[in-house]
């Protein structure tokens, strides 16, 4: 039989008498709890855990963010997004299996609803990988449910860079960025070449190639996404929510939403009773 080592982890109770064996099991159960953000090979000692509070943990991550990682096939921003959520689960000394993996769910369902939403077909395009969006594994610690989530989305990610030829224009990309934080005001062509440092024509024909679309579709896509959100969650009147995000005209949100979407805003609504 071949020679191996076994790396384990173990969770000690505190000192105690036969009598109280019942006791210190369960402490030592307890200790091992916090396996999972300490990490494997460890030894736990519960005198050390004791004090901790089991917090109620939260998710800190960008979703707008993440998508828009997404559709750039951006897998080097989506994995500081993600690495920063575990991160912080990690220094909140999250104790929670179910919610660490509830996180990947969430995560995982991100990735696939956004690449449907670009008509791509995750499993025409993977067929071999597709047991990876099948179901979340359970894992003993954060920094596994990290590696599976970010293997998850390298695989998909990359293999459409590759198969779409993308290469992304870091300038671009920071125009992106100023859209985001100003689609709620009137904002121009001219004022976000300006911030890159690009003439108005040259910013044209770069934006549209990194991103598929013209300046002006791709401020009303943010616009849209921000649109529905606070259509799902809001109780505020249509024309309220198409001033808030940016649109002068009533009418033309009207049209515009409608193009994007397959409906107006007010059917929209209707649709979506639940939210």
């Amino acid at each position: 039989m071949d020679d191996k080592i076994c790396l384990i982890s173990i969770g000690l109770s505190n000192p105690g008498r036969n009598k109280k064996l019942p006791e210190l099991y369960k402490q030592a159960l307890q200790a091992m709890e916090h396996k999972l953000y300490i990490g494997n090979e460890c030894l736990i000692c519960y005198e050390d855990i004791a004090n901790i509070n089991n917090e109620v943990w939260i998710t800190h991550f960008n979703e707008q963010e993440l998508k828009e990682c997404i559709v750039r096939f951006d897998f080097e921003s989506a994995k500081d997004i993600i690495n920063k959520e575990f991160e912080q689960l990690i220094q909140n000394k999250c104790t929670n299996n179910d919610f660490i993996r509830n996180v990947c769910i969430d995560l995982k369902n991100i990735l696939i609803r956004t690449l449907r939403g670009m008509s791509i077909d995750l499993y025409k395009l993977f067929s071999e990988n597709i047991y990876m969006f099948e179901f979340v594994p359970w894992c003993e610690t954060i920094s596994q449910y990290n590696k599976w989530i970010q293997d998850a989305y390298y695989i998909v990610l990359t293999g459409l860079s590759d198969i779409h030829n993308v290469s992304h224009n870091k300038e671009m990309l920071k125009a992106a960025e100023y859209i985001k934080l100003n689609y709620n005001r009137e904002i121009t062509l001219q004022e976000v070449a300006d911030y890159v440092k690009k003439t108005p024509n040259y910013f044209s024909h770069l934006f549209k190639k990194e991103f598929g679309i013209s300046f002006s579709e791709y401020v009303n896509k943010v616009r849209i996404n921000k649109a529905i959100e606070l259509i799902q969650n809001t109780n505020m009147l249509m024309y309220e929510i198409s001033e808030k995000v940016g649109f002068g005209s009533y009418d033309y949100f009207k049209q515009v939403f409608k193009k994007m979407t397959g409906y107006p805003p007010l059917d929209f609504r209707k649709a979506n009773p639940d939210n």
